[in-house]
C-alpha cells in the first residue's frame, strides 16, 4: 500500500512534492498500513514536462550508464548522493521508498559506450538496438546471451541499495513479455541481499506467463495504464478473476493505481463516489495492490474515507482463497478468507450500465456457497455497522455501479456432506478443467459434497500440454479405468484431427502425451472437440467420442451455427491406446451438437449433449437413452438447462444426479440436480467454484489420490 507519483504529476514530480506526499502519508495514513512513496518515470530527465516524453532528451547517468537523479528536480543528489537523501527522509518517517525504472539500459550510455561497471564490457557489447519501447524513446534492451549483460543489471541494483530503495517498478517488461531480462533482474535484485519489492509493468501481462512471472515478480500489471472511466474499471473484474489461480502470498496481480482525488496534474476524479467504492471493493477482495494516484496534499473527507477504513484495508491485506463467486447478468460476488478464522468476506456489485436509470438490483449470496451453515451475522465494512443474523443467504440492493462488501460470521457447513450423500468415507469428489484458452493445462479441484470445489496445487496447472496442432489443453475428460490408471483425452486445437491423450496412476506423474489423429481419414474435418473416454465393460475396451464439423455433411443443417460449424459426434474404441477402431458415426440426432457426455444410471446409459442450434436459439443441454454405451440413442428429451451453457458432466450424489455446466456467457458454472433424469430442479447458487473453471468432468477417486495432490499445495 503506497502512493505513486504518475496519476498526479506524470513525469514532472520532485522531491519537495515527494516528500510533502510522505509527510501527509506518515501522518494521516501510515496508521492504516500506507507505507510506500514511488516515484514514477523520467526523474533523470531535467526538463520533463507531462505525459509525454521528449525525444532524443539528454538524461542524467553515471560514468557506468546508470541513470541518475537530476539535481534541479531532487536537490538532495547533488554531488553524486543519488537518491540516498530522499530515501533516508523517507525511512526517517517510517515510510518506505521506491523507483521506477525502465527495461534495459539508456540509448545514450550505448551511443557513448559507457564501460560497465567491474567488467572489461561496454554497453555495445551488450545492447540489444532492436528491443525498443514503442512509447518511450530512452532505453535499448539488455541481451542476456552476452557477456557483460548481467552485469550491468547487478551494477543497477546495487546502485539501487546504496540508496536503500525498498521498491522497484520496472516499466517496458510485461508487455511485451521479456522473460530473460525479467530473471535478469529477479537475479540483481537478490543478489544485493536487500529486500525489494519487484512490479513489472505495463499490462496486460500474458496469462500464460502466470507461473513464470508469480515465481519472479512480486506484482504484476494485469492491464495497460488504468484511469478513472468507468468501463476500463468493468474490465478489470475479468482480468482478476482470470489471474485467480497465480495469487497468492508474495505474488499479486496488480490493477493498477487507484485514480482518486486530485489527478491528472490537477483534475479531479472522473469517478462517481459509488464507482469509488466498487473500485476500492474489487481491488481489495481481489488482493490487488493498493497504490494511491491521486496529489495526498490535496485530500478530501470523501477520499480520505476510502482510504482510512481499517475494516476495508484487512480484506486487501489480510484475506486468502480470494475468488469470484459468480458473474450473472451484470450481477457479480467475490470471497475471501478471514485470517484465522471460518469467517467470510463478501463483496457484491452490481455492474449493470448506469445510463438506463435501471433500478437497484438485489445481488444476493448463498451462504452455503460461501461454506457456512445456519444463521450467519452480516456486518457492512464500509458502514462499520451490524447488519444483525440471517438465515440462508443475504441480499443487498445495490444501484448500477454500486458495491458493498461485508464480512460474513457463522459455523463451517460440517452437515453439508451427510446432507448430499456424495463421495465415500474413503473417496474425494474430483474435477478436471481448463482455464483461458487451455494453454497452461490441465487444472484439478477436489469436493466432499458436490458443491464446493477448492482448487489443488494452489490453483496452478497440474500437467502442460505438449501435443497437438496448438498445443492446448482444453476440456480435460479423465476417467479411472478398471486397473486404477486414470485415463485422459482433452482439445488440443480449436482446428485439426487429433485430440490430446496421457495417463497417470496418481495424478502427478504422467505418461508421455501422444496426438491420436482419430479424423485423419477425413480431408474435409475442421476440428476435434470436448472428446471423452468412457469404459465399455460388456466389451472390455475404451470407448472415445468427440465433436466434429465434416465440411459439406449434413447440407440440411448447414448455416445454422456460428462460422462454418456442423458438428455431429463421432467415435473410435481402443483396448490400449496403441492401436484404435476406424472412425465411425457415433451420434446424431439430426441437429448440430456438440460436448456430449455419458453417465450410467438404473442399467441404462444417458448422452448428456449440447444442442448447438443457434438459428433458431438452442444452446441448451438435451438427454439420449441407450441400452448400451455406444448405443443407439432414442431421441433427445426435451431441453433442461437455460441457453448458453455448455461442457457436461455428471456425477451421482447419494439418490441423486447432478449435471454441471459452464455457463459461458455468464463466466460461472451451473448446476441442475434429479432423482430421475427428467425432473430437475436448479441448484446452481450452491455451488462454489474455482475461478474461471472451464469444461471438464466429474468423477469419485480414491482419498490417497487427492491426499497427495493436495500435498502439493504446500510445496
Amino acid at each position: 500500500m503506497g502512493w505513486n507519483s504518475w496519476d498526479c504529476f506524470a513525469t514532472t514530480v520532485t522531491e519537495s512534492q515527494a516528500r510533502a506526499q510522505a509527510d501527509y502519508m506518515a501522518e494521516r495514513l501510515a496508521r492504516y498500513g500506507w507505507q510506500y512513496i514511488v516515484v514514477d518515470i523520467q526523474w533523470y530527465e531535467p526538463h520533463a514536462k507531462g505525459y509525454d516524453y521528449r525525444k532524443d532528451a539528454a538524461l542524467i547517468m553515471d560514468e557506468f550508464g546508470r541513470l541518475c537523479p537530476a539535481t534541479n528536480r531532487f536537490p538532495s543528489a547533488t554531488g553524486g548522493a543519488g537518491f540516498k537523501g530522499l530515501s533516508d527522509y523517507l525511512h526517517g518517517k517510517g515510510l518506505k521508498f521506491g523507483l521506477h525504472l525502465m527495461r534495459g539500459i539508456p540509448r545514450q550510455a550505448v551511443a557513448r559506450n559507457t564501460p560497465i561497471k567491474g567488467t572489461v564490457f561496454r554497453a555495445a557489447d551488450i545492447a540489444d538496438t532492436n528491443s525498443t519501447c514503442a512509447w518511450n524513446g530512452d532505453m535499448y534492451g539488455v541481451d542476456l546471451a552476452r557477456p557483460g549483460a548481467q552485469d550491468y543489471y547487478n551494477s543497477v541494483f546495487d546502485l539501487l541499495a546504496e540508496w536503500n530503495v525498498d521498491f522497484v517498478k520496472v516499466d517496458d517488461i510485461a508487455r511485451p513479455y521479456h522473460k530473460a531480462e525479467i530473471e535478469a533482474i529477479r537475479a540483481a535484485i537478490d543478489r544485493t541481499g536487500r529486500p525489494m519489492v519487484l512490479s513489472l509493468s505495463p499490462g496486460e501481462t500474458p496469462l500464460a506467463d502466470g507461473e513464470h512471472v508469480a515465481t519472479h515478480a512480486n506484482m504484476w500489471r494485469v492491464s495497460d495504464d488504468f484511469w478513472d472511466k468507468w468501463s476500463l474499471l468493468f474490465d478489470q473484474f475479468a482480468r482478476l478473476r482470470n489471474w485467480t489461480p497465480y495469487r497468492g502470498p508474495g505474488h499479486f496481480p496488480d490493477a493498477d493505481m487507484l485514480p482518486l482525488g486530485v489527478v491528472g496534474m490537477g483534475r479531479r476524479t472522473q469517478l462517481t463516489r459509488d464507482e469509488q467504492r466498487t473500485l476500492m471493493s474489487l481491488w481489495c477482495i481481489a488482493r490487488s495492490p493498493l497504490m494511491f494516484g491521486g496529489d495526498l496534499t490535496k485530500m478530501d473527507d470523501f477520499t480520505l474515507s476510502l482510504l482510512a477504513n481499517a475494516e476495508v484495508l484487512a480484506v486487501n491485506q489480510r484475506s486468502s482463497n480470494n475468488r469470484e463467486l459468480f458473474h450473472r447478468d451484470g450481477l457479480v460476488a467475490w470471497t475471501a478468507g478471514a485470517p484465522e478464522s471460518p469467517d467470510k468476506y463478501v463483496a457484491l456489485f452490481n455492474t449493470r450500465d448506469s445510463r438506463s436509470n435501471g433500478p437497484p438490483a438485489r445481488v444476493e449470496v448463498q451462504f452455503a456457497s460461501l461454506g457456512l451453515a445456519g444463521n450467519c451475522r452480516v456486518r457492512d465494512l464500509w458502514q462499520q455497522r451490524d447488519l444483525g443474523d440471517h438465515t440462508g443467504e443475504f441480499a443487498a440492493m445495490l444501484k448500477p455501479h454500486e458495491a458493498g462488501l461485508y464480512r460474513v460470521t457463522g459455523s463451517e457447513n460440517s452437515g453439508a456432506r451427510s446432507a448430499h450423500a456424495n463421495a465415500a468415507p474413503d473417496h474425494w469428489l474430483l474435477f478436471s478443467y481448463f482455464l483461458g484458452n487451455g494453454e497452461d493445462g490441465l487444472h484439478l479441484a477436489c469436493s466432499r459434497d458436490g458443491y464446493r470445489w477448492d482448487a489443488l496445487n494452489g490453483g496452478r496447472s497440474c500437467l502442460r500440454p505438449e501435443v497437438g496442432e496448438s498445443r492446448l489443453m482444453r476440456d480435460p475428460c479423465l476417467l479411472r479405468g478398471p486397473d486404477g490408471t486414470f485415463r485422459m483425452v482433452w482439445t488440443t486445437s480449436w482446428s485439426g484431427k487429433t485430440i490430446g491423450y496421457a495417463s497417470s496412476r496418481d495424478l502427478i506423474h504422467w505418461s508421455q502425451q501422444q496426438a491420436i489423429p482419430v479424423m485423419a481419414q477425413e480431408p474435409a474435418a475442421l476440428n476435434c472437440w470436448a472428446p471423452e473416454v468412457v469404459w465399455d465393460a460388456r466389451k472390455q475396451q475404451f470407448l472415445l467420442f468427440w465433436a466434429s464439423t465434416v465440411t459439406n455433411r449434413f447440407t440440411d443443417t448447414a448455416g445454422q451455427a456460428e462460422n462454418r460449424y456442423n458438428h455431429r459426434i463421432y467415435s473410435t474404441t481402443t483396448k490400449d491406446f496403441r492401436s484404435f477402431s476406424p472412425t465411425v458415426l457415433f451420434f446424431d440426432p439430426g441437429f448440430n451438437v456438440i460436448d456430449a457426455t455419458l453417465l450410467s444410471a438404473n442399467n441404462r446409459f444417458y448422452l448428456i449433449f449440447k444442442d448447438e442450434t443457434l438459428k433458431p436459439l438452442k444452446k441448451h443441454l438435451r438427454i439420449a437413452e441407450a441400452e448400451r454405451p455406444d448405443g443407439p440413442f432414442a431421441p433427445p428429451g426435451p431441453p433442461f438447462t437455460p441457453s448458453w451453457v455448455e461442457g457436461p458432466t455428471a456425477l451421482r450424489l447419494g439418490d441423486e444426479y447432478i449435471v454441471y455446466f459452464d455457463c459461458y456467457r455468464d463466466h460461472h458454472y451451473g448446476a441442475m440436480l434429479s432423482k430421475d433424469l427428467a425432473h430437475w430442479t436448479d441448484v446452481t447458487s450452491r455451488l462454489a467454484m474455482p475461478p474461471g473453471i472451464r469444461h471438464g468432468t466429474a468423477l469419485q477417486v480414491p482419498e490417497d489420490i487427492v491426499a497427495g495432490l493436495r500435498a502439493l499445495n504446500r510445496n
